[in-house]
């Protein structure tokens, strides 16, 4: 039985690029096809493509009716290259300002694997306009935050700070970021990216400290220092009333949850929040050294065991301890996300 040989199937590119010029278009026709690697043909401009890159104008030379071995199809010099028709796509719509609307969208986290390809590529051609366009979409992904790591190498390789300030950012919601081994022999990145790491303890060392003065008590030489202990984060900002562990204001607390120290000194009574909230504070600064992001001021509202049967234990913690440990922790994420932005604002932009 002969074989049978299958001879793969060449597509036009969607409009702007499928050839099939509208009833209404007024300009010239195309004339000159670039096909991809997957054999998508791209019905193109030879003025734009020579008007935007001197590599794209290097072909246009060699793309005449003159040129040897030149395939031709609907009249037009088809030129071959080695990019897919995805990146080819979003490399030609920089040259079309009709279509500048028409983005490269990164939404989904495959949409990630193109962006190597089209770096690459935009220095292949010299196309710095696609290398600014390619950023901008970066900067403004919703998948900074599914893989910080990646954004950040993208933003040194491309010597984006804004970039890197923002991915960097968002690694302080994970564990410690491990710096693959992408770089070997040391290169001009090895330096910045070992700052990473750094960046991520000194965050966590920091932003521990802060929680950890939240149960001291409030004649604390420290407290009161913005940088260190807002003073917010003791009541509830929507209605000024203190947290139930620093209310002392009535006797509805047992006697072991809390007490005001009568300790007289030039700076009054000392006081102190109620234990349970001592220990659980200590074990969310614990936490914030490992992921010092936000994320982990967002998971203070739940307590352990041991804190849960202490706070029902207590008729006025239990009445309003479940509310006010939520409304703390949404302070203490916005907190932290705030200190966290002005010291990467400093580090990396």
């Amino acid at each position: 039985m002969p074989e049978i040989v299958t001879t793969p199937t060449i597509q036009d590119a969607q409009r702007p690029f499928s050839g099939k010029e509208l009833a209404s278009h007024w300009g010239p026709r195309t004339d000159m096809i670039l096909r991809s690697s997957d054999l998508v043909d791209f019905h193109c401009h030879r003025t734009l493509l020579a008007f935007g890159s001197e590599a794209f104008r290097d072909m246009v030379d060699v793309a005449t009716p003159q040129g040897e071995g030149c395939e031709f199809k609907d009249r037009k010099a088809v030129v071959p290259v080695s990019e897919s028709a995805r990146i080819l796509h979003s490399l030609l719509l920089r040259l079309y300002p009709a279509t500048s609307t028409d983005t490269f969208q990164l939404v989904h986290p495959a949409d990630l694997d193109e962006i190597d390809a089209l770096f690459a590529a935009a220095d292949k051609y010299n196309m710095p306009q696609v290398q600014e366009f390619t950023m901008d979409v970066l900067l403004n992904s919703p998948l900074i935050p599914m893989d910080s790591l990646r954004f950040f190498l993208w933003g040194l390789t491309q010597d984006n700070s804004a970039l890197m300030g923002k991915a960097a950012y968002y690694t302080l919601d994970n564990v410690p970021p491990q710096i693959p081994a992408l770089i070997d022999p040391p290169s001009v990145y090895a330096e910045c990216l070992a700052l990473l790491p750094e960046f991520h303890a000194h965050r966590g060392g920091h932003i521990a400290y802060s929680v950890e003065l939240m149960g001291q008590s409030l004649n604390d030489s420290m407290l009161g220092q913005p940088d260190f202990y807002p003073e917010y984060l003791t009541h509830d900002n929507r209605t000024g009333q203190d947290f139930v562990w620093w209310d002392w204001s009535n006797d509805g607390h047992a006697d072991g949850c809390g007490t005001t120290w009568g300790i007289q000194d030039q700076s009054g009574t000392e006081v102190w929040p109620a234990p349970w909230f001592q220990k659980h504070i200590s074990r969310v600064a614990q936490c914030f050294r490992a992921i010092p992001g936000g994320l982990t001021g967002r998971e203070a509202r739940n307590v352990a065991p041991a804190d849960k049967a202490a706070i029902e234990a207590c008729p006025a913690c239990a009445r309003r301890a479940e509310e006010d440990l939520a409304q703390f922790s949404f302070q203490l994420a916005a907190f932290v996300d705030e200190n966290n932005m002005k010291a990467t604002n400093l580090c990396w932009v």
